[in-house]
């Protein structure tokens, strides 16, 4: 007679060979098709990157007018994400004006900087397709008209005996040669005998005006600075009492 409590386990274990049997046959059957199959084509080559536009070294640059738009900044804090914490005093107030002050004239002397840098290389390229323009035959013509006719003079026959009697003359106690107020060259009254003499004269008198504002900001930022400074020292002095 048989135990009723050992068939079922032997059917379990017959029923787990036979799934065994079929998950192995299933696999061969797979391999066997891929074997079968041929082989998937490689993938494609990645495309080339796109390359980034260059900027063009030949964009034209409009002719500087003035050195005035140097004064807007970008902003160094986002108005909008920040919110404003009013100074809790006045003494607060005018040190965070004298800073702002300091950090608002670095940006404005660096964008004049630049404002001058562009206008030199505008010049500079301005110079270089002009002497592209001019053709062999206008070259010639210019050489035989500097045969035929005498250099022409930038300076007056007495200009050179009276810098020397200046720079011989004996030093009067009663001058004072401290002037400040030197007036600035004029490019203008002599005209260029060349492309490249117009524009270096272009190009100093670019600098030469850069530098006077310049010094203009410096002076109108120090007369700022002492407007609030002595404003500082007038609240120090209050609260100290």
């Amino acid at each position: 007679m048989s135990d009723p409590h050992k068939r079922p386990h032997g059917q379990q274990q017959q029923q787990q060979q036979q799934q065994q049997q079929q998950q192995e046959q299933q696999q061969e059957q797979q391999q066997e098709q891929q074997q079968e199959q041929p082989p998937p084509p490689p993938p494609p080559p990645p495309p080339p990157p796109q390359q980034q536009p260059q900027p063009d070294d030949h964009e034209p640059i409009p002719l500087l007018q003035s050195l005035a738009p140097s004064i807007f900044v970008s902003l160094a804090n986002d108005l909008a994400a920040t919110p404003f914490v009013p100074p809790a005093s006045r003494i607060a107030r005018l040190n965070a004006i004298l800073a702002a002050l300091d950090t608002h004239a670095v940006h404005v002397r660096s964008n004049m900087l630049a404002l001058v840098r562009r206008e030199c290389v505008r010049i500079l390229r301005e110079a270089t397709a002009a002497e592209a323009n001019i053709t062999s035959r206008n070259s010639h013509e210019q050489q035989q008209q500097q045969q035929q006719q005498p250099p022409r003079k930038h300076r007056a026959d007495g200009d050179v005996a009276t810098m020397i009697a200046n720079m011989q003359a004996p030093h009067d106690p009663s001058k004072d040669y401290n002037n400040a107020d030197i007036p600035l060259p004029d490019f203008a009254r002599v005209q260029p005998a060349s492309v490249r003499e117009k524009a270096t004269r272009d190009l100093m008198a670019s600098v030469s005006r850069a530098l006077s504002e310049l010094r203009g900001f410096d002076a109108h930022i120090a007369g700022n600075k002492a407007f609030y400074e002595q404003a500082l020292k007038r609240e120090i002095e209050s609260e100290a009492q």
